[in-house]
């Protein structure tokens, strides 16, 4: 069987590591290379496969980008930048597992320009969520930061996803729409499954209620 690569996305603070912990869940095979304690930030983990952020990471340095990946320059291509085939061959060799394999990091929305080269049927998942709410819990991870210049990095991000994203086929789902009942979580994640075709285990809808925290819709109300 044909291994089928997804790759998960979208800016920080929009539910990217719920979304990709509830997919492994499923059944998509995410790996188990994670950081190996949990985050204050994300109690219940990341689930971000260690090469693949330390790959993004090298990536972005090229491109001019700092480690905390969120001060992007003026104006910047990381698409025609110089990076390292063989590392980044060699890791995709490595997960050629013969069923979907999934790969989550909010900085592949600078870098999928990249992966799309090295995988031309990519499929990608991301998740939405109101740009002022992640402005908002930006602030609350760095207090230095303005509401404003939260805004002005969440849209450099999803202009350079939106960018990558026009040939590629993708699933965007919303945040919000996680926290509405069972049915609508369900209903999202059958389409997800659907889409990169995973056969959801045996269990995963309890699963998945007790991973998925419903206190996680942070600044709804400040939002507002």
């Amino acid at each position: 069987m044909k291994t089928t690569y997804v790759i998960i996305t979208g800016m920080h603070r929009t539910g990217t590591s719920m979304l990709a912990g509830a997919l492994g869940i499923c059944g998509l095979d995410i790996g188990t290379n994670f950081r190996p304690e949990p985050h204050p930030c994300n109690p219940k983990g990341y689930f971000e496969d260690l090469m693949f952020r330390k790959l993004n990471l090298k990536l972005m340095r090229k491109a001019g980008i700092g480690p905390g990946s969120f001060v992007l320059p003026e104006y910047f291509q990381i698409k025609n930048g110089k990076f390292s085939t063989q590392r980044i061959a060699e890791f995709i060799r490595t997960w050629d597992r013969g069923h979907p394999v999934g790969w989550k990091d909010p900085r592949a929305c600078l870098t999928l320009g990249i992966w799309k080269k090295f995988i031309p049927d990519l499929k990608v998942i991301t998740i939405s969520r109101p740009a002022i709410e992640i402005a908002n819990s930006l602030k609350t991870r760095r207090p230095d930061w303005t509401i404003e210049f939260g805004l002005k990095v969440t849209n450099r991000y999803l202009d350079n996803l939106e960018s990558y994203c026009k040939d590629i086929p993708r699933i965007d789902v919303q945040y919000h729409d996680f926290f509405v009942d069972l049915r609508t979580r369900m209903f999202i994640l059958l389409g997800l499954c659907d889409f990169i075709g995973v056969n959801p285990v045996n269990g995963w809808v309890n699963k998945v209620e007790e991973f998925i925290d419903k206190k996680l819709w942070r600044e709804r109300q400040a939002a507002k």
